[in-house]
């Protein structure tokens, strides 16, 4: 069944919101471009003007081209006692040069008194202003009216003006919002309903989870003709969150036939919600639907035979249409059947039996328990692939490494360092290329990371022919992992490294992981550079950036 519903994503905006959670640039970069890769129809890059990564995004947009979604710049109306035309919030929104802009407006009379302290008509003012203003510079503007629902059990007719004056302003559609989450499923639809009745403008939702029915009341709003919808992968957002696209989207194609994605696209949603969370520095949660690592999980013994026998038994879909898998008793089988994707994806011909697939499973689940994430860093994951399937042999070894930085005292504050300076940092490596070894020894301020990285440059691109000139890191994420094991506390870090190469404007993802930052960051380096070796021998263009 074909589907003219939207996805409308606000990850990188609502989702940003989220306590604990700061987007770097680089950041909301790739989730931006794997979020079109996924076949969202509109992907709200944030509020430009609002902080500096937020307009830094919008100026680097502007030379990207993305190839399913419509990007969106998403602010306020102007404030109160001030022009439209003078307002730096519209005029940040039309800078942004988007080619949709939504803007939010109070929709509940109490907010509307107690909140902005003016009167109902000099909101509904606020609204007419700045959709009249801003539709003279940007090709579709959409309105979204806070507290919808909570405004509609209050003073109907007053959400009812709102509506009408973003229709009469050239609005090219309202959007309700669920803001406190309070409203049940029931609530949602009568009021969707009611209002659709008189004004088909009404075609988006954005519902916050803090009922725990966000997913829920939205599939009721489309069952009752909205067609825009809202939310964020993994369902993150302010307090309890907002609808979780994870769960959402799957949905929507497996339950109710409606085909927002493809079922290629769809395979890239659990990858897709490690990204988020290793961008965002939490993990995904286990017993998530559909991309948790427990989603299908089985343990039970009837369970397990049946399934075993007949996957459908005790499975609602089959994992891989999610980019999941099945785990425990059935999970060598599903793994070796993942293995022999991604080799013939990876272009690496290999049999069913071979015990070398076993040996590559048994490595990767051995490294995933030690800290290793391989769903994130598709080029280490090919890395791996080559030497366990190929026998390839890498090429680059580090033996030892040391580093020393001199910091001085802060004149402000006695106690603690002037983080203010840029320290001197000398950092030495030892670095072999096959039997070859070499001690190298550099300086600089940059930090002990950007030292390492220096070394390893003078090191190796004497033996590549300057070849590390032509990849360039553009994004570094750092997880903190602790558990325990065997009764002992485990302090690791994980560290994903996302790497440019600047000869096929390519980016593509390492993974390393230790107990100290520095080991974890040079095992992510050296595998990049193994890579760009192999990528450069290769006769066809390596698809690795997955990830």
């Amino acid at each position: 069944m074909g589907s003219n519903i939207k996805l409308y994503d606000v990850t990188l905006r609502d989702g940003a919101q989220t306590e604990g959670i700061s987007f770097s640039v680089n950041n909301k970069v790739r989730i931006l471009k794997l979020l079109d890769e996924l076949g969202v129809s509109y992907i709200e890059g944030g509020w430009p003007g609002a902080n500096p990564k937020d307009t830094e995004l919008f100026e680097i947009m502007k030379k990207e081209k993305l190839q399913n979604a419509i990007l969106v710049a998403f602010g306020s109306t102007c404030r109160a006692n001030q022009k439209a035309e003078e307002s730096p919030i519209l005029r940040h929104l039309i800078e942004a040069k988007t080619p949709h802009v939504n803007i939010f407006a109070k929709g509940w009379d109490f907010h509307v008194k107690e909140a902005l302290k003016i009167s109902l008509d000099q909101n509904l003012d606020l609204v007419y202003d700045s959709i009249i203003y801003l539709k003279k510079y940007v090709p579709s503007v959409s309105l979204g009216v806070e507290h919808f629902f909570d405004g509609y059990k209050t003073n109907p007719e007053y959400v009812r003006k709102i509506i009408q004056t973003a229709q009469e302003a050239g609005a090219d559609w309202v959007s309700a919002a669920d803001t406190n989450g309070g409203c049940l499923i029931e609530e949602v639809g009568d009021i969707v309903t009611e209002i659709r009745k008189e004004y088909d403008i009404l075609k988006s939702i954005h519902v916050h989870q803090d009922s725990g029915l966000a997913v829920a009341a939205t599939m009721k709003a489309i069952d009752c003709g909205i067609t825009i919808v809202h939310g964020t992968i993994n369902g993150i957002g302010e307090r309890c969150g907002m609808t979780d696209f994870c769960s959402l989207i799957p949905n929507l194609k497996f339950k109710k036939g409606i085909d927002v994605v493809s079922d290629e696209q769809l395979k890239k949603l659990k990858e897709l919600a490690i990204v988020v969370a290793e961008c965002g520095g939490f993990k995904v949660q286990r017993f998530a639907p559909y991309v948790g690592e427990s989603a299908f999980y089985h343990k039970g013994g009837v369970h397990v035979d049946a399934v075993l026998k007949n996957p459908r038994t005790y499975n609602h879909i089959e994992p891989e249409r999610v980019g999941n898998q099945y785990t425990t008793a059935v999970s060598e089988l599903s793994g070796k059947a993942n293995i022999l994707l991604l080799a013939e994806k990876y272009g690496i011909k290999v049999e069913k039996g071979d015990p070398r697939i076993t040996e590559l499973l048994n490595y990767i689940k051995d490294q995933e328990s030690y800290g290793f994430q391989y769903d994130g860093a598709g080029a280490t994951r090919f890395l791996l692939f080559k030497q366990f399937l190929e026998g390839y042999e890498t090429k680059i070894r580090i033996e030892s490494f040391d580093f020393h930085m001199k910091k001085t005292r802060s004149e402000k504050f006695n106690s603690v360092l002037d983080e203010r300076a840029s320290p001197e940092i000398e950092a030495t490596i030892r670095i072999c290329v096959a039997d070859s070894c070499e001690e190298v020894t550099v300086t600089n301020k940059k930090g002990p990371l950007a030292a390492l990285a220096q070394a390893v440059k003078k090191a190796l691109n004497k033996k590549f022919d300057n070849l590390l000139d032509h990849i360039k890191i553009m994004d570094l994420n750092i997880r903190v992992l602790d558990y325990t094991h065997q009764g002992q506390d485990i302090h690791k870090m994980r560290l994903v490294l996302g790497i440019r190469d600047q000869e096929c404007d390519v980016v593509y993802y390492t993974v390393g992981a230790s107990h100290d930052i520095y080991t974890a960051f040079l095992k992510a380096l050296i595998d990049g550079v193994e890579y760009k070796i192999i990528k450069n021998s290769e006769s066809e263009k390596l698809n690795v950036q997955d990830s």
